[in-house]
C-alpha cells in the first residue's frame, strides 16, 4: 500500500524473506542522488574511505580479471565492514538487485531489514528516475558504483550517505552481485 501525504510517499511492503511488514517512508521531495561508475584506476583516489573494502575485493581478481567471483569471498573478508556492508544480487535480466544480506548500521538507518527485497520496492522514485540506468550502466560496464547525497526517507533526509558497489561475477561472465559498502555522516 502506498499513501502519499505531502509529497512522503509511504511504502509499506512484505519482507518475502522474514514475511515482516516493513515501512520506509520515501521522501518524494529529497534531491537526487550523485551517482558515477568508476573503472578501478580511479576508485582509490575518488573513494579512500572505502579504501580497507576496495583492497578486499581487488585482493579477490585473478590473473588479471576484471571482476572476481564472488565464489572467492568469506565471511571473515569483510572484518570491519559486516555492519556496513549489503550484499545483492541480480536473479534476472532487470537491473533491479535484490538484496541477500543487509548489516545492522543500514538496516538501522532506514529502520528496516531489506534482505529478501529488490531496491524498486524500498525506492520505486529514485528507482526509476536514476538507479534503473545506474545498476544496468554497472552491470554492462563492470565499473564500480559511487553513489552520495542526502538519505531519501522520511525524517532521516538530513544525514548524507556515501556507498560503494563493487561488482562481482556469479559463476558467470558478466556482473552478478554487488557488494555495497555504506559511510553515513
Amino acid at each position: 500500500m502506498d499513501l502519499d501525504t505531502q509529497g512522503v510517499r509511504y511504502v509499506a511492503a512484505t519482507n518475502p524473506v522474514t514475511g515482516l511488514l516493513n515501512q520506509i517512508e520515501e521522501d518524494e521531495n529529497a534531491p537526487l542522488f550523485n551517482l558515477r561508475r568508476l573503472p578501478m584506476d580511479k576508485v582509490f583516489e575518488a573513494a579512500p574511505e572505502f579504501s580497507s573494502l576496495i583492497g578486499v575485493w581487488d585482493g579477490k581478481r585473478r590473473g588479471g580479471e576484471a571482476l572476481p567471483d564472488w565464489s572467492r569471498f568469506d565471511f571473515v573478508d569483510f572484518r570491519g565492514w559486516h555492519s556496513d556492508i549489503v550484499i545483492s544480487c541480480f536473479p534476472d535480466a532487470e537491473p533491479d538487485p535484490l538484496f541477500r544480506i543487509s548489516g545492522e548500521n543500514f538496516n538501522g538507518l532506514v529502520n528496516s531489514n531489506i534482505a529478501g527485497a529488490r531496491f524498486s520496492t524500498y525506492w520505486p522514485r529514485l528507482f526509476g528516475i536514476q538507479f534503473r540506468d545506474h545498476f544496468q550502466t554497472i552491470r554492462d560496464t563492470g565499473n564500480i558504483g559511487l553513489v552520495e547525497g542526502r538519505l531519501a526517507a522520511q525524517s532521516r533526509g538530513f544525514l548524507t550517505v556515501q556507498v560503494i558497489e563493487l561488482p562481482c561475477r556469479d559463476g558467470g561472465d558478466g556482473v552478478g552481485r554487488l557488494i555495497h559498502g555504506i559511510r553515513v555522516s
